[in-house]
C-alpha cells in the first residue's frame, strides 16, 4: 500500500512540474506577443512617418508655386490636415492672389483668410495676414501591377 502511495505521489509530483512547465510558458507566450503588439505598433507609426515623409515635401514645394510676388510667409503651421499660414502682403490684392492661387492648388482646399491687420512699416499699403486651409494632397493612382501583391 506504501508504494502505491509513494508511487502516485511520483506521478502527481510530475503531474505538478508539468502544470507550472506549461504555465511558464503560457506567462512567457503572454509576453512575447505583448512585444509583438508593442513592435506591429512601432512598425505602424514609422511607417506613417515614411508614407507622410513625400506629403510634408510636396505640401512645401506647392507652398512655393502658390505665392504670388509681395507676400512673405512669417510662419507656417500644420495640425492634422490644417495648415494656417501668418505672413505680410505688399496690398490686398496680393493677399487676394494668394487666396485665388491657393483655390486653384491640387494639395491645398478651402482657404480662409482669418485676419487683416494693416502694416505701415512695410509699405502705405501694405497687410499683415492670418489665414488658414485644409491640406488636402491628390489621389495618386497606383500602377496597375501594384494593386496585385
Amino acid at each position: 500500500m506504501r508504494s502505491n502511495i509513494e508511487h502516485q505521489q511520483i506521478r502527481n509530483d510530475y503531474v505538478q512540474n508539468e502544470i507550472n512547465r506549461v504555465s511558464s510558458q503560457v506567462k512567457e507566450i503572454k509576453q512575447l506577443k505583448a512585444k509583438r503588439a508593442q513592435m506591429l505598433e512601432r512598425m505602424r507609426v514609422i511607417q506613417n512617418l515614411q508614407g507622410n515623409r513625400p506629403v510634408i515635401v510636396n505640401m512645401f514645394d506647392e507652398l512655393v508655386r502658390i505665392v504670388p510676388d509681395g507676400v512673405f510667409f512669417s510662419k507656417v503651421s500644420t495640425e492634422d490636415d490644417q495648415v494656417s499660414i501668418t505672413g505680410t502682403a505688399e496690398s490686398n490684392n496680393r493677399v487676394a492672389s494668394l487666396m485665388r492661387n491657393i483655390d486653384r492648388s491640387a494639395w491645398f482646399t478651402a482657404p480662409s483668410l482669418t485676419q487683416v491687420t494693416a502694416n505701415k512699416d512695410f509699405g502705405p499699403r501694405a497687410n499683415d495676414f492670418a489665414m488658414s486651409m485644409v491640406l488636402s494632397p491628390p489621389v495618386m493612382a497606383l500602377p496597375e501591377n501594384e494593386g496585385e501583391r
